[in-house]
């Protein structure tokens, strides 16, 4: 019974100095030590949270608080918790801490979705919100939050894909600035990305309805990232694996790294209209060397469920940017899950004798045999010169992750001499 009573009388004495200090407006002293060896010291009120402390560390280290785990102990110390509540034995604080290079994959992904009439943008995503609060989802464990619709005047769709088996950072606290009425999707990027400066952007995602254009830009309330501006590129095509190609090319260009990608997002003006793809960047994010991205891909007449559960299975385990659906023509829809990968996707490049292009569709066949490239593993051929003299040039990218499904058999035709218009519609 006495080391009972002098374990009460410690512990007493503890929180009174707290409370005393908290009247008086006294810091406490918190040291931070980092798993290089190395460590800070910050002086906190006692009222001051776990928040607080990770933006301190973040703005002296231009990293965000996103990215930064403080542990008392082994135990990961949730945003909200008091620094007045923590044990101040010895003068201070101690804590050590994390810094994430990148968010872990996560094994198990999980969705939810909501709806709201057509136009009523904000109801669905208020909704969503709700039912994320209600799963017990934490800060962090949202991966993206997608806005989309079959058409016009058909019903708006908010969906979120999120893992349990990521590092909760306490409860919940998702804002959205909801951008309607431009006349262009350019003025509508332009509007997101000044939403998202200096905030830990979730998401940023767009659609079409009958009464306009609308974009969403997602984040975690009170988290920060290193000041900065945010840029965007797009890319517009008759086809979505079109329109893909164009914005991977524009991300190289822009020499974007790994860890300053925001995300990108699927959309159209309506299903009949050229597929569209953004891509929003901060460049202030630390970048952890050279960008590399791949996709899986559906393109079906299906009901948002089988989409919403196809980007499920194939965010699971991989470092995901973005989960994102559109309409498509002819009744059907479109979703492609993004994720970044370690190595670059395959690529083999031919050329030929100016306007030679079946020797060039010849040589392209042989080298994707020589490489061993199966049936599925192929993503992409393109055709290109540099004006009519040039040589015949093919390029091909193609992944050898994917399941193989047996030899390669490539064919190639030709047809010269037409206009584009005409082109198209023969191909």
């Amino acid at each position: 019974s006495g080391s009972r009573r002098c374990l009460g009388s410690t512990s007493t004495v503890r929180r009174t100095r707290l409370f005393r200090a908290m009247a008086e407006g006294a810091l406490v002293a918190v040291n931070v030590a980092t798993f290089d060896g190395e460590s800070e010291r910050f002086d906190c009120k006692p009222e001051d949270t776990v928040l607080d402390v990770k933006k301190q560390i973040a703005a002296r280290r231009c990293v965000a608080t996103a990215r930064l785990k403080l542990l008392a102990g082994t135990r990961v110390l949730p945003n909200q918790q008091s620094i007045g509540d923590l044990d101040a034995s010895g003068g201070a604080i101690q804590l050590k801490m994390l810094c994430e290079r990148h968010r872990p994959p996560a094994a198990n992904v999980k969705v939810l979705d909501a709806a709201g009439a057509a136009g009523a943008w904000d109801a669905a995503i208020d909704r969503l919100l709700t039912e994320l609060t209600d799963a017990g989802v934490q800060q962090g464990q949202v991966l993206w939050i997608d806005l989309h619709n079959r058409g016009e005047s058909t019903e708006s769709v908010a969906s979120a894909h999120y893992s349990l088996d990521l590092d909760g950072r306490g409860p919940l606290d998702v804002g959205y600035v909801l951008h309607r009425g431009g006349d262009t999707w350019q003025e509508l990027y332009g509007a997101a990305a000044q939403a998202a400066e200096a905030k830990d952007v979730i998401s940023i995602s767009g659609s079409s309805w009958s009464g306009g254009l609308v974009m969403a830009t997602v984040y975690h309330k009170g988290e920060t990232t290193p000041p900065g501006g945010v840029e965007h590129v797009s890319s517009s095509a008759g086809s979505w694996h079109g329109a893909m190609w164009q914005l991977l090319l524009k991300l190289h260009e822009r020499r974007v790294q790994r860890g300053q990608l925001l995300g990108i997002d699927a959309h159209n003006l309506d299903p009949d209209a050229p597929a569209q793809f953004s891509a929003h960047f901060c460049r202030s994010l630390p970048g952890t060397g050279e960008l590399f991205l791949d996709f899986r891909s559906t393109n079906v007449n299906r009901d948002w469920a089988f989409f919403h559960q196809h980007g499920c299975q194939q965010a699971a385990g991989r470092d995901i940017v973005s989960a994102t659906c559109s309409s498509n023509c002819d009744g059907r829809s479109v979703g492609y899950t993004w994720y970044v990968v370690a190595e670059p996707l395959g690529f083999v490049e031919v050329t030929a004798a100016p306007g030679d292009w079946e020797a060039a569709a010849r040589q392209l066949s042989e080298r994707l045999a020589e490489r061993g490239v199966e049936r599925g593993q192929l993503l992409h051929v393109d055709a290109h010169n540099v004006g009519p003299r040039g040589p015949a040039v093919l390029c091909a990218y193609h992944d050898a992750a994917r399941p193989g499904q047996g030899p390669l058999e490539l064919r190639a035709a030709v047809r010269r001499g037409r206009s584009l218009a005409e082109l198209d519609r023969w191909a």
